[in-house]
């Protein structure tokens, strides 16, 4: 249910193309090519709160777009670097969403976001598809 507090106290949430711009400006590396693709994932919601991922050809970068607050914020960054294998840890956090740990850093997602994919297996998709990142294999002897 939808208060009207929520409606009259809080600013819109941040448009997601604004979030991709504003992050440029603070100089992480979202690539300078025409054309170069950012890949960016909502991973969770509530009516006061989005948290988002966005993959550039270097960093893994998290924004939370709290309405309570100014403006969205960087919540943390991860290096994508060549041979680098992902720490993930999935875990429960109420019917609704999960808790996911990518190398350290923790966050919350939404379950209705994945549906049957697990949320690790979507961010790698989306890392690969964009970055050079390529994870470490093993070697058969």
């Amino acid at each position: 249910m939808v208060h009207l507090r929520d409606i009259i106290d809080f600013r819109a949430f941040a448009d997601e193309h604004a979030m991709l711009a504003d992050l440029r400006k603070t100089g992480v590396e979202t690539g300078s090519a025409v054309g170069q693709t950012v890949k960016s994932l909502l991973i969770f919601e509530t009516t006061k709160q989005r948290s988002w991922l966005f993959i550039t050809a270097a960093e893994l970068v998290c924004i939370i777009d709290d309405r309570r607050r100014p403006a969205p914020s960087v919540r943390w960054t991860l290096p994508l670097r060549p041979g680098h294998n992902f720490n993930f840890v999935v875990g429960p956090h109420s019917e609704q969403s999960g808790s996911l740990e990518i190398d350290g850093k923790t966050i919350l997602y939404s379950k209705r976001f994945f549906g049957d994919m697990p949320p690790d297996e979507r961010i790698l998709q989306g890392i690969k598809r964009v970055s050079i990142y390529e994870p470490e294999t093993e070697h058969a002897a």
